[in-house]
């Protein structure tokens, strides 16, 4: 409750008003001015003046007594402090109409980008309503899309949900780009596959229905990565020679698994049988090549793809044992020539009885140390060198009982060198002889 008013100080006093303040109007329009300042406590400064109108009680009075004890009037200390009232209610006034202003403002401009926001946004949806439109006439499943649309309304109360929208839609865009790269590619394996003869055709219909539905993208990858992979293998397999009609079975009737399983199996054989049919075109043997034939007809069959590939080991075993032979036959021979040369060397047969690349490099030296001898033989006759016939006579038993090669070799070369520094000597001799005879030829026909 305000006090009183009256405009008799004695009166206010007697009623219990303070006797600092010199007249009651003024305490009046002070108090006035306080209970003004807690009407607003909405606006972001209205606590500040509630604490600066009580401030301001104790000063008023404070300040009142001390200029009534400095000896002003009564009239010239009212003035003041009604100077003082008047100035502290336009601030306070002030103060109240301009934070009620700046807030007006920015609730208009809110109102105004709420507005812009949502023109966007149904300009964005019409365009998303758009887009559907066309992927739903392609066939594509596109119904999660169509319940987000249905829900526009809330779009405007939840911009959480707006965004959920977006999003959808950018996932369902990348989705439907990589089908439809998805659906070219099936068509041009299915073009591919058409012109080898190979039809799986069957199996089209339920990856169509995938490359329609974009929450079925990874399984549609992976049935078409299968059918390529597939495709490929037995398009390589038939191209070899290879029976592939189990396989192209299983691909057109869609067990992809039990078609991994046999692919992997059908692929080991072959590549096994690759490797055996380029060791048997080495050697020639057309009965191991028409074997091989027979097996690659063998696999259409996949029930026989174990029976194929004990076979292939056993035929394998044989084909090694022909190339071994082969190659035993050749060096069969040059010991026989060696030994009608006179370097008996049969003790090495029992050697190539254990045939292996180590025994090949053995007699490939021996091979090398006859050649080398016969090749100084004859190098000495040419120049009529009788010096070293002991030494390369000794050589040559050593060889013939099998001794160190490496060390026969040595020697070999060693007696090369000597002779070839004879023979420079010898062909130097006989340069300097011709040169001689050529001016003794020279001086008797100018003494002519």
């Amino acid at each position: 409750m305000l006090p009183a008013l009256s405009y008799e100080k004695e009166k206010v006093v007697s009623q219990g008003w303070p006797a600092f303040l010199p007249y009651p109007q003024v305490a009046e329009m002070v108090a006035i001015m306080y209970y003004f300042s807690l009407l607003s406590p909405i606006f972001k400064w209205s606590a500040v003046i509630h604490v600066t109108w009580e401030f301001i009680l104790f000063m008023v009075g404070f300040v009142g007594m001390i200029l009534k004890w400095a000896g002003w009037s009564e009239i010239m200390l009212n003035n003041f402090l009604w100077c003082f009232v008047l100035i502290c209610l336009s601030l306070n006034t002030l103060s109240i109409i301009t934070e009620a202003s700046l807030r007006a403002r920015r609730a208009l401009l809110q109102i105004r980008a709420q507005k812009k926001e949502f023109r966007r946004i149904r300009l964005e949806m019409e365009r998303y309503s758009s887009i559907l439109e066309g992927w739903r006439r392609e066939g594509y499943n596109v119904s999660d899309l169509e319940k987000a649309l249905d829900n526009m309304h809330s779009i405007f109360a939840d911009e959480h949900v707006y965004h959920r929208v977006k999003d959808m839609f950018k996932e369902y865009e990348s989705k439907i780009s990589k089908l439809k790269a998805l659906e070219a590619e099936l068509n041009s394996l299915l073009s591919s596959a058409r012109s080898i003869g190979l039809d799986f055709s069957d199996r089209i219909p339920s990856i169509r229905e995938m490359l329609r539905d974009p929450s079925r993208l990874n399984e549609a990858e992976n049935s078409i990565s299968v059918l390529k992979e597939a495709a490929s293998n037995i398009k390589k397999l038939s191209e070899q020679g290879f029976d592939v009609s189990g396989l192209e079975r299983l691909l057109r009737i869609g067990k992809i698994d039990a078609l991994k399983h046999n692919l992997t199996k059908f692929n080991k054989v072959a590549q096994e049988m690759g490797t055996l049919e380029r060791d048997i075109q080495l050697l020639g043997d057309k009965r191991f090549a028409e074997e091989i034939q027979i097996l690659k007809g063998r696999l259409g069959d996949l029930s026989k793809i174990e029976d194929v590939e004990e076979y292939v080991l056993r035929l394998k075993r044989r084909v090694e044992e022909a190339i071994r032979e082969s190659k035993i036959e050749p060096w069969k021979r040059k010991l026989d020539e060696w030994l009608g040369m006179g370097y008996d060397l049969s003790w090495l047969k029992s050697d190539l009885a254990k045939y292996s690349v180590e025994i090949e490099k053995k007699l490939e030296k021996y091979e090398r140390a006859i050649q080398e001898i016969q090749q100084l033989k004859k190098d000495l006759d040419m120049f009529k060198i009788t010096t070293f016939n002991f030494e390369i006579f000794l050589i040559e038993k050593k060889m013939v009982k099998g001794e160190d090669i490496d060390r026969v070799l040595e020697e070999v070369s060693s007696i090369r060198q000597k002779a070839q520094d004879i023979i420079k000597v010898e062909m130097e001799k006989s340069i300097d002889g011709m040169i001689l005879k050529v001016k003794k030829f020279l001086e008797e026909l100018n003494a002519r």
